[in-house]
């Protein structure tokens, strides 16, 4: 609350410093109804706060919810009458099932586009991070996995190399080539049922300072809470009404099927 009464008084004295002896109605209305922070689109998605232009009405958290999606969001592939159709049934389970969201939750997900720079050159990677409760009931943010390091060249786990099967006979000598002049394929020489994932690379790369951290570029936060559904929120920097953190994904996905699409964003869609 205190960000947005900044950002309103803000918004007030860029006016004033334009010159602009009164306010411009339109653009406080718009300023009004902008989804300023994630802490906001939780607030609107419970019903504790409302969208300044949705009616008091009996129907208000269902009108509230359904002014949160991004007016450009993906179909994925629907019709217009059959996604408005998916949107009716979701904010139906939503207010029916009196569901509520979290930040806070272990079902949100917070999935960051970052750029590191590796022996002098930017990569893009994804961090994916979760909520969780630690030393009794302490939360924090928490990096549960990482994606883009085979597009780095520094971690394959399809790719295998060979060791001689007769180099026990001069007792492994070659092991020096291997850990010497081929480091950024060692990771192919373990055994092939030997599980390793990008997320231990990393932060073991990161620990010996293999890397620098260079930007967060985009956020997008993944909640998993609603019953058959996944949806994403974005910040949408929109003119108008409709803008700020939208939902800018909505995806069926039954309960069952939940863990499959955790696995996906966290890396390990080849896992077994």
């Amino acid at each position: 609350m205190i960000r947005k009464q900044l950002l309103f008084i803000m918004a007030n004295f860029i006016i004033t410093a334009n010159g602009q002896s009164l306010p411009d109605p339109t653009l406080n209305n718009n300023f009004n109804a902008q989804v300023k922070s994630v802490e906001e689109f939780i607030d609107r998605f419970n019903g504790i706060e409302d969208n300044p232009i949705i009616k008091h009405d009996n129907n208000r958290r269902r009108n509230n919810i359904i002014a949160l999606f991004d007016y450009k969001i993906n179909h994925e592939g629907l019709s217009k009458e059959d996604f408005k159709s998916k949107l009716t049934n979701f904010v139906s389970v939503v207010t029916n099932d009196s569901v509520y969201i979290n930040i806070t939750d272990e079902k949100t997900l917070a999935i960051a586009s970052c750029h590191i720079v590796f022996e002098g050159k930017r990569y893009p990677i994804t961090l994916v991070l979760q909520s969780e409760i630690y030393k009794s009931d302490r939360v924090r943010w928490a990096i549960v996995g990482v994606r883009g390091l085979s597009n780095i060249g520094i971690f394959d786990k399809n790719k295998l190399y060979p060791i001689s099967p007769v180099e026990h006979e001069i007792h492994f000598m070659s092991l020096d080539n291997v850990f010497t002049h081929n480091q950024m394929g060692i990771f192919g020489y373990r055994g092939k049922s030997v599980e390793i994932s990008e997320i231990s690379v990393f932060l073991t790369m990161a620990r010996f300072g293999k890397f620098q951290f260079d930007s967060v570029d985009n956020l997008s936060i993944c909640f998993l809470g609603v019953p058959d559904y996944v949806f994403i929120i974005n910040e949408k920097p929109h003119n108008g009404t409709n803008s700020g953190w939208l939902i800018t994904q909505l995806l069926s996905i039954k309960e069952n099927q939940k863990t499959n699409y955790i696995k996906n964003i966290l890396g390990y869609e080849n896992s077994k």
